[in-house]
């Protein structure tokens, strides 16, 4: 028992910290090494005890092939070879990746993230769902630190301690900062629409969530964040209809979440007209590099040689801000594979408990915020993404009481299970009698 609480403990506190100074979005930062540390414990228990893992065995080979690909930047490969991915050099052997440093920073990072998954794996339905509140805590101490900037505009200098310049909240990207509000919301309807019954509870902190994002001034965060609450609540109260009209009503609703997405945008006016520049430059480096792609880490370094001089832009382009792009272009086909099987296992699996429900709204949220900008690129948004794959491909080999039987769905004779009436002295007479 001292041992399960040590390992809860500790996965709630790594969540709680990482929301607090993991919101920098550059390779490189103190701050992340210094999780990427603390996490070393999880990364360590969760690939030695990965037979322990409840993952599927699909799961765990999808994760054998990122860990394949991770070695595969590190290989040597001879430099003259004329193959697709692999950049001009003079000759000779050197790593396949032709940025180490960049791809040794990517590959800790994924590590970290695989890791802590495989290490929540092994937590029980209901340990799972205890480290709720641990997320509620860190978004609650974003919020505030958000607002307390809102009413005193020298509160960055106060934060000089963090390698990075907080934007909104701990987070140093507003629209990240509106990405972790909307990763909320799922799980907040799952506390207080599923759980509790409370439905006038969950309209409340939505709509003080869109109020915050109001005063932030994030338009699309506004516009996602309604989205996402409505969508949420809809599929909850929903939940006894069909399987088929249910996802009918949320494909509608899908759609209109998307039409939002287009019309708004993730960011200000002048960065939403060069995305697609951005985009179409970087298709075209795609093009040469779809098959085993340029290397883990290397787009800032690839997609300058592939600008027209119309398209060079004034900003520095890090990010390819579409996350599929991205992978596509570092990764290769592979990456494209990998991506698909990911997103096919959530598909399969979402449906094994309401928690997991919740988890993959928020999973969906971020998959359509990641074809404009690069939310999982922080340790922050990555650490709760960590967890929502671990709440939904985890399996249930023991039979323990799931959340959707532990839920207050109605049993099968239609009527709300009931506790036995206790007396001061124990179970009632009716009760006993009835064992």
């Amino acid at each position: 028992m001292h041992s399960l609480t040590v390992r809860y403990c500790y996965a709630g506190a790594m969540i709680v910290f990482a929301m607090l100074v993991g919101g920098g979005t550059q390779q490189g930062l103190w701050s992340d090494h210094l999780l990427q540390i603390l996490l070393l414990p999880a990364l360590y228990v969760g690939l030695i005890g990965v037979t322990k893992s409840r993952f599927s065995g699909i799961t765990k080979g999808l994760v054998a092939a990122i860990l394949v690909v991770i070695l595969v930047q590190f290989l040597p490969v001879l430099r003259s070879a004329e193959l697709p991915g692999i950049l001009p050099s003079s000759g000779g052997w050197s790593f396949f990746t032709p940025v180490p440093q960049r791809s040794l920073e990517s590959a800790l990072f994924a590590l970290t993230i695989i890791g802590f998954a495989l290490f929540l794996s092994r937590f029980s339905e209901r340990e799972l769902e205890r480290l709720l509140p641990f997320l509620f805590v860190g978004f609650v101490l974003n919020v505030i630190a958000g607002l307390v900037q809102l009413s005193s505009p020298q509160l960055p200098d106060t934060l000089d301690v963090l390698p990075y310049i907080p934007s909104i909240g701990l987070m140093a990207n507003e629209n990240h900062a509106s990405s972790l509000a909307y990763i909320m919301l799922p799980l907040l309807a799952f506390r207080y629409v599923v759980r509790d019954g409370r439905v006038w509870i969950y309209i409340a902190l939505s709509a003080a969530i869109v109020f915050y994002l109001f005063a932030v001034g994030s338009r699309a965060g506004m516009a996602l964040s309604s989205a996402v609450a409505v969508l949420s609540l809809a599929w909850f109260k929903t939940e006894r209809l069909a399987l088929m009209p249910r996802i009918s009503l949320f494909g509608a609703g899908l759609c209109a979440l998307l039409l939002i997405s287009a019309l708004f945008g993730f960011d200000d006016s002048n960065a939403t007209d060069i995305r697609p520049v951005i985009f179409a430059t970087s298709w075209k480096a795609i093009q040469t590099y779809w098959l085993t792609g340029a290397g883990l880490g290397a787009f800032p370094y690839v997609y300058p040689s592939f600008e027209t001089l119309e398209d060079v832009l004034p900003a520095y382009i890090n990010h390819a801000h579409n996350d599929y792009l991205e992978i596509f272009l570092e990764v290769g086909i592979v990456g494209v594979l990998i991506v698909g099987l990911f997103f096919g296992l959530i598909a399969r699996s979402f449906r094994r408990s309401l928690l997991a429900e919740a988890a993959a709204l928020s999973i969906l949220a971020l998959a359509i915020h990641s074809l404009v900008d690069y939310p999982l690129r922080t340790m922050a948004i990555s650490v709760l993404f960590a967890y929502f794959v671990a709440v939904i491909l985890s399996t249930n080999p023991d039979n323990t009481e799931s959340s959707r039987e532990r839920g207050r769905r109605p049993s099968r004779s239609g009527q709300r299970r009931r506790r036995p009436r206790t007396t001061r002295d124990g179970p009632s007479p009716e009760a006993s009698a009835g064992n």
